[in-house]
């Protein structure tokens, strides 16, 4: 009976996850929708369920790492993760690192940033232009 519980628990999770991803594909305007949907039940058992993982304590020395390979199917992880807590769905903050010098970054990132404010960024929106693109 517990094991029925925890499925269906699991069951709740993943599909609330899946809205998530579907609310991601919406606001960005694009985004792979059968492979993040095809890797949600796999994840969310992974974080909710087999993990060794703490939202309030992400740093801990002996938590489990996962490293999803395959990039169309990212949506699922950060679906999951932020309905385990990780972060606010809607409210992050996303650092991004290139080489140095391999873009220039739009000119109202540069402003804002010189200012310290924050830009909003939607998901799949330009944030620059590669240098090796030209």
């Amino acid at each position: 009976m517990q094991n029925q519980k925890r499925i269906k628990q699991l069951e709740l999770y993943a599909a609330k996850c899946r809205q998530n991803v579907m609310h991601m594909i919406r606001a960005g305007g694009h985004g792979h929708v059968g492979g993040a949907l095809s890797a949600i039940d796999v994840v969310t058992a992974l974080y909710f369920d087999k993990m060794n993982v703490d939202p309030k304590n992400p740093k801990m020395e002996n938590r489990d790492r996962f490293l999803l390979s395959a990039g169309h199917k990212c949506l699922s992880q950060y679906a999951v993760l932020a309905e385990k807590g990780y972060f606010e769905y809607g409210g992050s903050t996303v650092v991004l690192i290139f080489k140095k010098d391999a873009i220039i970054p739009d000119e109202d990132i540069l402003v804002n940033t010189v200012a310290g404010y924050e830009t909003k960024v939607n998901m799949g929106e330009k944030i620059g232009t590669s240098v090796y693109i030209r």
